[in-house]
């Protein structure tokens, strides 16, 4: 399934302050490293003047060009990969502060974009490590055992955060087909209800009404919703020696289809209306 996680506002708003963040950290980062208390292999000073503006102007840009639309996130997380490899390739290398802004770039493109562009992230990253090794082979085989070993367990985890999502988004999706048919099988049981002319009122466990019709209200002579009443508050039941019936005993008694014809409900005024009660 290559479906991208549907963000609400608040989450692409946490999203957006977390970028700059780590933008922030971006910059700092490459700008000790700059002033050499960092040390860096892969420091090019021109790189370093490219993306130390660019870093910081595309992470205000994030939180501040409102409002967030599809285009505008696609191109910050195109932009940012771009920034990224510069970063690692020409000024950091592998330092880890960017392999977790890659992780978590990788991650977010996988979820806003779906699996197939969090992968095409990954494969940037692979291509990045294997410029910058290329760059560096006179350092030997650590070097390359060390930056690849980092790569692999970027994978590694990008795919375990890719396939929880994966099996979270069809879980949501049959939680929404679910929902969607239980709220069919409910409206065709609204109108076969609301189609009789005998009153129906249908009550959960604890005696909530959930389901009634029309000619429930006429009954009892309301224009009120009975949805969530206690069936015992709305129905006032007394048998024909006009003492009071608890309708919640009747139902606990009941252990098969009963009907009872000796029952009136008592409506406020002291009116009676005989009922015919079929459970």
């Amino acid at each position: 399934m290559d479906t991208p996680i549907k963000l609400d506002a608040k989450t692409q708003k946490i999203m957006r302050y977390a970028g700059l963040l780590f933008c922030l950290s971006s910059v700092l980062t490459t700008t000790l490293i700059n002033k050499g208390y960092i040390p860096s292999e892969s420091f090019h000073l021109w790189a370093y003047y490219v993306t130390f503006p660019s870093t910081l102007i595309a992470g205000f840009a994030m939180v501040l060009w409102m409002p967030p639309t599809y285009k505008k996130n696609l191109l910050f997380i195109v932009f940012f990969h771009l920034l990224s490899v510069l970063v690692l390739v020409f000024v950091a290398g592998f330092q880890p502060i960017f392999l977790l802004i890659w992780l978590l770039l990788i991650i977010g493109t996988d979820a806003y974009l779906g699996r197939r562009a969090g992968m095409a992230g990954f494969l940037l990253l692979f291509i990045s490590a294997l410029s910058w090794i290329l760059m560096h082979l006179e350092q030997g085989f650590g070097l390359i055992f060390n930056t690849m070993s980092q790569v692999l367990l970027v994978a590694v985890i990008v795919y375990v955060v890719s396939r929880i999502r994966e099996v979270s988004a069809i879980r949501d999706s049959e939680l929404e087909v679910s929902r969607e048919q239980e709220r069919l099988e409910r409206e065709r049981l609204l109108a076969l209800i609301n189609s009789m002319g005998d009153a129906v009122i249908a009550t959960n466990e604890n005696g909530e009404i959930r389901i009634y019709n029309g000619a429930a209200l006429s009954l009892l002579d309301t224009n009120e919703s009975l949805l969530g009443r206690s069936i015992q508050k709305t129905l006032k039941l007394q048998d024909t020696h006009k003492k009071a019936v608890d309708v919640a005993d009747i139902f606990n008694n009941v252990t098969s289809s009963t009907s009872r014809s000796d029952l009136e409900h008592v409506f406020k005024d002291g009116d009676t209306i005989n009922l015919y009660l079929n459970i």
